[in-house]
């Protein structure tokens, strides 16, 4: 039996191979927070947190290539289906070639082509398999892509904030950054802002930069946003 950690709720149990728990037994355990949660669509809450149990063992869970020049995944046990992934970006994705796109436009400064995610899906439409623009793996490399996997089966899910929070075990570079995503949108400070998608749903990435390293990292797209925390200099040398 295994757990995803649920803040404000504790530790929500699950099986992985296993049927998802029944919707009554979830909601006589944790009742009005379960009716919160469900304003993110029916029982797309139980079916990201298998996800977060199932990534606690990424490499049973997710057959992956590490060599290859883009990061491709294989989900064994395909959890969520496409219409979870359209609900949790903002917008519907494009079919392409036997796969469906997501494509994230840059707005604002128009120095980056735009980003394309590929996603196929089973029979019943749920995510089988997905691969990350080339560009990352070329920049950060398929093993920071595999860290930052490994850290949403450790993430905190907030129900207040519906919010993901994930510490990655890997840097990140300011230069990195710009490489990835070019001129920020709006800079204040140490923080980067970044927008993609349309003006009327965008997603929207603010990164806390510090001299030449990321600090942290949040994405706020559609009806849930991330927050990323990378491993700095500082960190490295307190341990």
């Amino acid at each position: 039996m295994e757990s995803a950690n649920i803040k404000g709720l504790g530790s929500l149990s699950i099986q992985p191979g296993s049927a998802f728990l029944s919707s009554w037994s979830i909601f006589r355990r944790w009742g009005l927070s379960i009716v919160l949660l469900a304003s993110l669509s029916g029982c797309l809450f139980l079916r990201l947190s298998r996800v977060l149990v199932q990534m606690k063992e990424p490499y049973r869970f997710l057959e992956v290539d590490l060599e290859s020049d883009s990061f491709h995944g294989t989900l064994v046990e395909p959890v969520v289906y496409l219409k979870d992934l359209e609900t949790i970006i903002g917008f519907k994705a494009e079919p392409k070639e036997g796969c469906w796109l997501f494509e994230f436009k840059k707005l604002g400064i128009s120095d980056r082509e735009p980003w394309s995610f590929l996603v196929w899906t089973t029979k019943k439409g749920r995510v089988q398999a997905f691969e990350l623009p080339a560009r990352v793996t070329a920049i950060l490399g398929n093993p920071w892509v595999m860290s930052g996997i490994r850290a949403v089966g450790k993430a905190e899910v907030s129900i207040r904030e519906k919010r993901v929070f994930l510490e990655v075990e890997e840097g990140l570079t300011s230069s990195q950054v710009l490489e990835l995503l070019g001129k920020p949108t709006e800079r204040s400070g140490h923080v980067w802002t970044y927008q993609f998608g349309s003006v009327q749903q965008p997603m929207i990435i603010q990164l806390e930069v510090e001299g030449e390293e990321a600090k942290s990292l949040l994405m706020s797209s559609g009806k849930l946003s991330a927050s990323f925390t990378f491993r700095t200099k500082g960190m490295i040398d307190r341990e």
